[in-house]
């Protein structure tokens, strides 16, 4: 009898020691499991190469800080990169004569429109410059080339216009990422127009002080340049530059829809 007892305590305290060793292995599996990036994220980041650090120090940045908001929003972005390109800005910049003509009619104040001139200069500038080959462009994955500070840059600013902003705690954080957050808009140039238009329209902002993002949207157009649309630039293939943009304040209907959202984005008004 007392040999029995004694074997069924020793079971009894190898069940609890191996009830223990699962319990504890189920932990560090579920802590593993809520550290892990989700499975679009670890695609983008195996598809990065050598790039992948850049990445990985927005991930590390916002864990460290405790941020979990801007975290999901950095695994949102990084996440949705797999289909995000943009041509060698060197490769844009080659055609800026084209936007610097543009832009010295627009300094002396002559209409573009139906100047037959204006035909004639395009067509010799395209004769020297060479003709538009969005073919033979390389086209670089964004999660090759992306700096951690772009994204982080972008992130940050993002969420403060929102925070700043009567109708931010309006908008869902699904909405926002959509149609606040997102860095880019088409293959245009990875540049930060944010902060740049953030910081060129802040004064227009502060006067108006309205409360609604649908009546900003409404009055800003009235400060914001217009762009105007010419049938020249729809040979045009590549998505323009801020500065092409700033310069030259001209380009085909998508241009002025890019341009207008840039702006209203950077104003923390959601934009498809």
């Amino acid at each position: 009898m007392y040999v029995m007892k004694k074997v069924l305590r020793h079971l009894f305290i190898k069940l609890k020691l191996m009830k223990a060793i699962v319990s504890s292995i189920f932990l560090v599996i579920s802590i593993v499991s809520c550290n892990r990036p989700p499975k679009d994220v670890r695609m983008v980041l195996d598809a990065a190469g050598d790039n992948r650090k850049e990445q990985g120090k927005v991930i590390d940045h916002y864990k460290s800080i405790g941020n979990k908001e801007k975290l999901k929003a950095a695994y949102f972005l990084i996440g949705n990169m797999d289909d995000k390109f943009s041509l060698d800005i060197d490769v844009a910049r080659k055609y800026d004569p084209l936007f610097n003509f543009f832009g010295s009619l627009r300094q002396r104040g002559i209409p573009v429109k139906n100047l037959p001139f204006v035909k004639a200069a395009w067509d010799s500038l395209v004769s020297v410059l060479g003709p538009f080959k969005a073919d033979d462009t390389e086209w670089i994955p964004d999660y090759k080339k992306m700096k951690a500070e772009y994204l982080i840059d972008n992130i940050d600013l993002a969420f403060a216009t929102r925070d700043s902003s009567p109708w931010g705690h309006k908008i869902s954080f699904e909405q926002f990422c959509e149609y606040v957050l997102s860095y880019r808009f088409r293959d245009e140039p990875l540049e930060n127009w944010r902060s740049f238009y953030h910081d060129k329209y802040r004064s227009m902002l502060d006067t108006l002080q309205v409360d609604s993002c649908f009546k900003l949207a409404s009055r800003m157009h009235k400060y914001v340049p217009t762009l105007w649309s010419l049938i020249l630039f729809r040979n045009y293939p590549f998505d323009f530059s801020i500065n092409q943009m700033e310069n030259a304040r001209i380009g085909t209907c998508d241009n002025v829809a890019i341009f207008r959202a840039m702006v209203l984005r950077a104003a923390g008004i959601p934009v498809a």
